[in-house]
């Protein structure tokens, strides 16, 4: 499951995946985020990345669930353009880059990435984003 995490905002959303895949996450949550920035003409950075200690081997979801995910992404693309200055990936094991790279060949994301393996790095980027701005 996608799980949002709005504490950051109004700088950062905070994103990441369970293992429970029987629900998918709140896309509507999302996109009524996305209209809020792109109706302010404002933008956040989103960040994937688990909080807390991270949990080796979440599993992907199936075919169809990361289908359906994929596909509601490009539906948003515009939106995520408008509202979103880049996003930044925090790599959490070996298995999550596996993960990423599978992913990426289904789709493009919408803005710059950048993927970081520590979350001091993630943090870096962002803080100096957040001063030039």
């Amino acid at each position: 499951m996608i799980i949002l995490c709005k504490k950051l905002l109004p700088d950062v959303l905070r994103v990441w995946t369970t293992d429970e895949w029987d629900e998918i996450g709140d896309f509507d949550m999302f996109n009524e985020i996305l209209d809020e920035y792109i109706e302010k003409d404002k933008k956040f950075v989103l960040l994937f990345s688990k909080p807390g200690i991270p949990t080796p081997g979440i599993p992907l979801p199936t075919a169809p669930t990361l289908l359906y995910i994929v596909a509601k992404l490009v539906m948003m693309k515009s939106k995520l353009q408008q509202a979103v200055y880049f996003n930044v990936i925090h790599l959490q094991d070996a298995e999550a880059r596996d993960n990423l790279n599978f992913l990426l060949e289904y789709y493009t994301p919408a803005n710059v990435t950048h993927v970081v393996e520590s979350i001091e790095d993630a943090t870096e980027i962002i803080n100096n984003h957040l001063l030039d701005n």
